[in-house]
């Protein structure tokens, strides 16, 4: 539950009153650092800084060097203010999306409101072409 934004877990009776500085890096530039050309799975699970995460590894997919993205959205992105549609937006030019459901991947062809569920859900964005 841990994340860089302050958690509102009342409804839950959970307080998250505990903090520690940290240092952040975008992919972009841990991917310079390190000499890494390509990620062919990105994994992304940090609470509601997902979105945040996605725009520092802007020049990686921009350059097609992504393959694949798997993300979480969830009730840790109502406390990030951010929205499937801004994940949507983002993505849907360069890579096809799924949600990952039991048995396999729906396609999400298309943003409808209705994909605005705050409960956990991954995706998986596959790179076009």
């Amino acid at each position: 539950l841990a994340s860089v934004y302050h958690r509102d877990l009342d409804h839950f009776n959970l307080k998250l009153d505990e903090s520690e500085e940290i240092q952040l890096e975008t992919v972009d530039a841990f991917c310079a650092a390190n000499g890494i050309e390509r990620l062919h799975f990105l994994k992304i699970d940090i609470e509601g800084h997902e979105l945040a995460a996605l725009k520092g590894c802007e020049r990686m997919i921009r350059e097609a060097r992504v393959d694949h993205i798997q993300f979480e959205f969830g009730g840790a992105n109502v406390d990030s203010r951010t929205f499937f549609r801004d994940f949507y937006n983002l993505l849907k030019d360069r890579f096809t999306i799924h949600r990952i459901v039991r048995g396999g991947l729906r396609p999400i062809p298309y943003y409808k409101e209705a994909y605005e569920q705050f409960q956990t859900i991954n995706y998986l964005a596959e790179r076009k072409g």
